[in-house]
């Protein structure tokens, strides 16, 4: 595959960011199709540090990431305890716990490319922000809004059941690559067909949520 070209400079990541990423392992997180499981990592970080920084550089140079290391399993969890339908599971990835790492390394900085396009009333699925930050922001605006003569407030509150099952994957694939350059090939496309709904866990799964998040606004 031919990478998409981009402006932004290329990420450099440092054997002491990886390292100290992969100190941080949780130990009790199930391993990914590569069955490598997180104390291996932990424990070998400092001998595996500069391994793991020698992939993921080239990997960040040419916007390309190994398919061994995009593969995942996915479980159908239930979410509650009597199952009717597909709706009623929720797909959860094993992704290997490496790449779980890389993730995390990489996230900062996809943070700071998009955060400025995001709506400063967004609370849901980023961090620092909570449910009590949101009441709080409605009622502080509503209020100071009231206190002009002649001024009223109209709220609408909806609830979405199931919200995340309504995601068509392929629309948002095709929005995240006109607007972040992501890159999927044919290949890739092949490997599994999820029909609806968001995957998780994932350490890159708010971004998708968030975006979704814009579509809805």
């Amino acid at each position: 595959t031919t990478p998409l070209p981009r402006d932004d400079p290329v990420i450099i990541l440092e054997s002491h960011q990886v390292r100290s990423t992969m100190r941080k392992i949780d130990i009790t997180k199930a391993a990914g199709p590569d069955s490598v499981p997180g104390h291996t990592l932990k424990s070998c970080a400092d001998r595996l540090a500069g391994v793991f920084t020698n992939i993921f550089n080239p990997s960040l140079q040419h916007a390309l990431v190994p398919t061994c290391r995009k593969t995942t399993t996915i479980f159908p969890v239930p979410k509650k305890q009597q199952v009717r339908c597909l709706k009623d599971y929720r797909p959860v990835t094993l992704t290997p716990i490496i790449m779980k790492c890389f993730e995390r390394l990489v996230l900062p900085h996809i943070k700071a490319s998009i955060l400025t396009d995001l709506d400063s009333h967004q609370f849901a699925y980023r961090g620092n922000r909570s449910m009590e930050d949101a009441i709080s922001t409605s009622l502080h605006t509503s209020l100071s809004h009231l206190e002009h003569p002649n001024t009223y407030v109209k709220m609408l509150f909806v609830d979405f059941t199931s919200a995340f099952n309504t995601i068509v994957p392929h629309k948002q694939t095709t929005e995240c690559q006109i607007q972040f350059s992501v890159e999927t090939p044919d290949c890739l496309r092949e490997e599994a067909v999820q029909q609806s709904g968001c995957e998780g866990p994932n350490a890159t799964v708010p971004l998708s949520r968030w975006q979704e998040g814009e579509e809805c606004v």
